[in-house]
């Protein structure tokens, strides 16, 4: 499925009441912030004992995605839970099955990729229809002594017949200056830093077309939504660019050689 992409257009996440397990860390870390789309907004534990996150909805919804973003959950494990769907208890630092690897190294933390910890996971399943859902924290993070995520996403995926790969672009931001720096010194003022990328989904399908006119109009300029370019493929490439982001561009659908095409851009939330 690596010739393939799909976009999660509504998060579901956001309409459903939230109850936990035990007592967020406190005023500030509650569950519903992972209804926020702002990267700073988390959920934390206060501790690392056995907990659940559960979310129902006031009627049946059809999920086929599940995904958390900007969290401290590397080397924990998750199990999530919809209908008839069970992932077990996942390694997080899997990111997929199998584990995504650096071709030449025996893993992918430390040199081969410093930044592993702080990559999207996600599950992609077999649709289920039900009321509510249920995920589960174990295990022990590599850098914290709680549980905590930021953003959560369970909906549905609207796949594509081809990827995206056709004037991709790819792009890190900082959210300062590069080149300004302190007191005239030369340590850079760099910032937080964050992904964007930009890319065309050609040969789109009238079903597909409508797919993308109900993601401009749900999503519009500012709103957010998933985009997995390269689904299936299991790979580093994969994982990272798996977007959470916000909808920053987005052109009309064209007609080109009787084949529609469309360009947009998505900021990193």
């Amino acid at each position: 499925m690596a010739d393939r992409a799909y976009l999660v257009i509504q998060n579901d996440h956001d309409e459903a009441t939230l109850a936990t397990s035990l007592a967020p860390r406190g005023v500030g870390y509650e569950a519903e912030r992972t209804q926020n789309a702002i990267r700073d907004d988390e959920f934390a534990t206060t501790n690392l004992s056995a907990q659940t996150l559960t979310g129902t909805w006031a009627a049946p919804k059809t999920v086929n995605h599940f995904s958390v973003h900007q969290h401290g959950l590397y080397g924990a494990t998750l199990r999530f839970q919809c209908g008839a769907y069970d992932s077990g208890v996942v390694d997080v630092a899997d990111f997929t099955v199998p584990a995504i690897v650096v071709a030449g190294y025996t893993d992918s933390d430390g040199s081969a990729d410093p930044y592993a910890h702080e990559s999207s996971f996600w599950l992609d399943f077999p649709e289920q229809t039900d009321d509510a859902y249920t995920l589960t924290f174990g295990g022990t993070p590599r850098d914290w002594g709680w549980f905590w995520l930021s953003r959560i996403w369970v909906g549905k995926s609207q796949w594509f017949e081809h990827t995206a790969v056709a004037g991709y672009q790819w792009s890190r931001e900082t959210q300062s200056k590069a080149g300004r720096t302190f007191g005239g010194s030369r340590r850079v003022n760099r910032g937080e830093s964050y992904r964007r990328a930009s890319f065309d989904f050609n040969a789109i399908t009238t079903d597909e077309a409508a797919v993308l006119e109900d993601m401009q109009r749900r999503c519009d300029i500012g709103g957010d939504l998933i985009a997995n370019l390269f689904a299936g493929e299991g790979s580093r490439r994969e994982r990272n660019q798996v977007f959470a982001g916000t909808l920053a561009q987005i052109s009309p659908l064209t007609l080109n050689q009787s084949r529609a095409a469309i360009r947009f851009q998505m900021e990193e939330n």
